[in-house]
Order: C-alpha cells, then structure tokens, then sequence
C-alpha cells in the first residue's frame, strides 16, 4: 500500500468487483465499508438485491496491513481479479481498485483512454 495511504487504511475490506467485464479488487477501508453495507442493508429485499447482497457481502475479506504497509492475498481473491506479478492500484473516490497491470492498460485502451507503447 502506497505510503500516503498507509495511515488510514490500516484495516480493508477487499471483494472482487462483481462485474466480470471489470476483473478487479474493490478496496474500501472499514469506516467506508459500513456505508456500503448500510446502503446494501437498506434495500428491498428482493431477488435482485439479494444477488447485489450475496455480491458484495458473501466475498468481501478483512485484511490487516503489516508494519511495511503489505497485505496477503487469497488466492481466490487473486485469481477473481487475474492478478499476477505487476499490478495498478487505482482511486475511486470511497474505494481503490487493484488491477493486473495487463489487464488494467487493455481494458483502458479499449476504451480509447490510455494507450502504451
């Protein structure tokens, strides 16, 4: 975890994003985590935001950072989001994202944002 990052994310919550056009890792820190899950908690109970509960909720996993800022992966987690070697961490507002570094320039170069030589 970047440097200037470290200090309030000492606790995550991590979850592959649930839109399998987008293989990342969602990673919120806990205080924005609970507004996600209020947000959650608070719709109908119906099929479809059932499957937006089970999204969310079923594959998110807490993690701690270690002194020099890392954290471990599963490896569930990690083949969700096709993670290998290099990888992008990317900020969302209320969330980062951790994408494979491959798939994160494909899938912006597709979209005509960011291409590399």
């Amino acid at each position: 975890m970047p440097t200037k990052y470290r200090d309030q994310l000492t606790q995550l919550v991590l979850l592959p994003n649930p839109v399998p056009s987008e293989p990342c890792l969602f990673i919120y820190s806990l205080d924005e985590w609970q507004k996600v899950i209020d947000q959650i908690v608070a719709l109908p109970n119906t099929a479809g935001n059932r499957k937006i509960k089970r999204a969310f909720m079923g594959k998110a996993e807490s993690v701690t950072l270690d002194s020099n800022g890392r954290f471990l992966l599963k490896p569930e987690l990690r083949e969700s989001a096709l993670l290998d070697k290099k990888v992008y961490l990317v900020g969302q507002g209320n969330k980062l994202e951790l994408w494979d570094e491959a798939t994160y320039n494909t899938d912006l170069g597709n979209f005509g944002i960011l291409t590399r030589d």
